[in-house]
C-alpha cells in the first residue's frame, strides 16, 4: 500500500508539473536526443573545399584572326596539348586536319564506319578523325594520359589536338621519315607503302596526300 501511495503522489506531481509547462524544455531536449541517427537516410558528404576541375574541359572553337585559317586557330588556341612535331609543322598539321574533317568546322564530325566495323567505335571522330581504338592504344601504350580516350573527348577540339597531333608525333619519332611520308601514314597507316598501286586504297591515299599539300601551299602563300 505504501508503494502504491508513493506512485500516486509522484504521478500527481508529474501531472501538475506538466500542466504548468515546467517539463516542456526537458522533454524537447530528450526528443531531439532520441531522433539523432533515426531513419535509413545517409547524411550527405560535405562539399570539398575546392571543386575538382574537369580533366578534359571542352573548348569551343575559336574564331580565326585575319590571315590565319580556322584549323591553325584551333591548334594555336590549344597549344598546351600540341605535339612538338605539329608545333614545328603548324601549317601542315592544319592542312591535314582541314582535309581529314572534309573541310568541316564542326568538332563533332564523324567519319563513315570502316569496312568490317559494326558501330560508332569503328569510325573516325573529330576534326583530326582519330579512331577510338587508336586513342585507346595511345592512352594505354604511349602514356597519353592527360585526357581519357573516350569518343566524347575525341569530338572536342582539345581531344582532336591532343590525340591527332600526338599520333603525328609518334609517326615522326618512330619512323623518322619525311613529312610527305608522315602525311601518307596518318591516313593510310604506317603500312601505306605496301598498298598495291592502282588499288582503291592506294588511289585514295595518294589523292588525300595531294590535297593536303595543295592546302598547305595555300596556307604558306597566305602567310607570306
Amino acid at each position: 500500500m505504501a508503494n502504491a501511495a508513493g506512485l500516486l503522489v509522484l504521478a500527481g506531481a508529474g501531472y501538475y508539473a506538466h500542466s504548468q509547462g515546467w517539463l516542456d524544455q526537458p522533454l524537447a531536449a530528450l526528443r531531439d536526443a532520441l531522433e539523432v541517427g533515426q531513419g535509413d537516410e545517409t547524411p550527405p558528404e560535405p562539399e570539398p573545399a575546392h571543386p575538382v576541375p574537369d580533366p578534359t574541359p571542352a573548348s569551343a572553337p575559336v574564331a580565326p584572326s585575319p590571315g590565319v585559317s580556322w584549323e591553325e586557330a584551333q591548334l594555336l588556341a590549344n597549344s598546351d596539348l600540341l605535339s612538338a612535331w605539329s608545333a614545328a609543322n603548324l601549317e601542315l598539321t592544319a592542312a591535314l586536319f582541314y582535309h581529314e574533317s572534309a573541310h568541316s568546322q564542326n568538332p563533332r564530325i564523324r567519319g563513315p564506319v570502316v569496312v568490317g566495323g559494326a558501330n560508332d567505335g569503328h569510325r573516325a571522330h573529330g576534326i583530326a578523325q582519330v579512331m577510338p581504338r587508336t586513342a585507346e592504344w595511345m592512352h594505354s601504350d604511349l602514356n597519353y594520359t592527360r585526357m581519357a580516350p573516350t569518343r566524347e573527348n575525341l569530338l572536342t577540339i582539345r581531344g582532336s589536338v591532343y590525340f591527332g597531333t600526338g599520333y603525328l608525333q609518334w609517326l615522326a619519332t618512330t619512323y623518322r621519315q619525311t613529312p610527305q611520308w608522315i602525311i601518307h601514314a596518318y591516313s593510310g597507316g604506317p603500312g601505306w607503302v605496301n598498298l598495291r598501286p592502282g588499288s582503291r586504297a592506294y588511289r585514295e591515299n595518294q589523292g588525300h596526300s595531294r590535297a593536303v599539300w595543295a592546302r598547305y601551299n595555300q596556307l604558306i602563300a597566305r602567310a607570306a
